[in-house]
């Protein structure tokens, strides 16, 4: 990893003579993903013009962030981050920003994450399939939290933990943090309550809550105030076409909302498909493999349990393979390795005595691989804090740290 420079530049775009906080990071792409010099500027270029003011409320914050040398290709891992050993040694890689092709981890699991970074710190990773009209605010929302900055939730708030095209307003404080020098301190979220999350989410509103790009994943704890009657929309959803970008969010949500029947739905949702599937497709499997998890802590789902299990265990103990695979890979590895590692997470995720029974089995087999062994082993810990603390009490110590 190498240090930013930064300087003090003169900004001519906004044809003023203020003084304009200048700093370069470097960008890596995992070998699984693509990116060019050209989109990576321009997507810095994106990132610079959300800070410029959109209108009353909105600080006009002048920096000049660039990249610095050309972007480069990193080989080790698989591209996907699963647990905290691979967001550790992902970060710790040379170069400020690196572009994989899933965040399964920010903080704890969550296959809905796109986006995580040190805070405050000088690196984050990013997911590569975030559509071309918001990746600017991603890049300069996870720069802030480089740069200390909380999440300060609101419908056009940079720091909003869910965000969409609008999203592109900061006020002084944190154009401050944006203008400072190398690290700094973390930055309190400068607001008191949240009501964007309080009180029940209607299925309209549940509609748009996983319609929204949720840098850090789902929220486990917001999302359990969508109505249950939303079930039905959101299956619909998860089968339509136009949602395919959001399938990942569905499914977590479903997952935390949802009962045994939906299970079996989300099951037969898992099955279907043949062939390489498409990002978004493939990403919504991978939710449902860890976030029946969630399903499990609430409900007693044997169909639920069952795959979950079956899932958890080495390949060739497993049911009957799925005819589709992971993006970039052939027909008929759907990479086992990595599904194995996201129904692993299901069992710390449930909290369930016969779950931990589960881990502790797997832990003593002697074909598991070091990065299973590592998830074996957080999944384990997350089991045990969330049967001692129960789900909320998990989740307020989590939002602590």
């Amino acid at each position: 990893m190498t240090t930013s420079r930064v300087l003090a530049a003169i900004s001519f775009p906004l044809l003023t003579f203020a003084w304009a906080h200048a700093e370069t990071y470097e960008v890596r792409y995992h070998r699984t993903v693509t990116m060019t010099n050209a989109e990576a500027d321009t997507i810095f270029n994106a990132a610079v013009t959300v800070l410029r003011s959109d209108g009353a409320g909105d600080v006009n914050c002048v920096i000049d962030w660039t990249r610095d040398d050309d972007v480069e290709v990193f080989t080790d891992g698989d591209g996907s981050i699963d647990d905290r050993a691979e967001l550790t040694a992902v970060l710790n890689r040379e170069g400020n920003i690196k572009v994989v092709q899933f965040i399964n981890y920010c903080g704890g699991p969550n296959v809905s994450a796109v986006g995580c970074g040190e805070t405050p710190g000088e690196d984050f990773a990013v997911e590569k399939t975030i559509a071309a009209n918001i990746a600017g605010i991603v890049w300069v929302h996870e720069y802030g939290h480089n740069k200390g900055l909380q999440h300060r939730n609101g419908a056009t708030n940079v720091m909003a933990d869910a965000v969409g095209p609008g999203n592109r307003f900061i006020n002084q404080p944190e154009c401050d943090a944006y203008r400072t020098s190398g690290l700094n301190r973390r930055v309190p979220a400068l607001v008191a309550g949240n009501k964007e999350h309080e009180g029940e989410i209607a299925p309209e509103g549940a509609v748009e809550y996983v319609r929204k790009l949720h840098i850090r994943g789902i929220d486990w704890s917001h999302a359990a105030r969508i109505s249950k009657e939303s079930v039905p929309t959101l299956l619909k959803m998860l089968a339509d076409p136009k949602d395919r970008a959001y399938q990942a969010n569905i499914v977590t949500v479903l997952c935390i909302i949802g009962d045994d029947e939906t299970a079996k739905s989300l099951i037969k949702y898992y099955e279907e498909g043949e062939g390489p599937l498409e990002v978004d497709d493939y990403s919504g499997r991978l939710a449902v493999l860890m976030h029946l998890g969630n399903l499990l802590n609430r409900v007693d789902s044997d169909s639920a349990w069952r795959f979950v299990l079956a899932n958890s265990k080495a390949s060739d103990s497993r049911p009957a393979k799925v005819k589709w695979s992971r993006p970039g890979f052939a027909q008929g590895n759907p990479d086992e390795k990595l599904l194995q590692n996201m129904a692993i997470w299901a069992l710390g995720i449930s909290g369930k005595p016969r779950a931990m029974e589960a881990l502790q089995s797997l832990r003593k087999q002697d074909d598991r691989s070091k990065e299973t062994a590592s998830i074996i082993r957080e999944a384990m810990v997350l089991n045990s804090t969330i049967r001692e603390k129960g789900m909320s009490g998990y989740l307020e110590e989590r939002a602590s740290h």
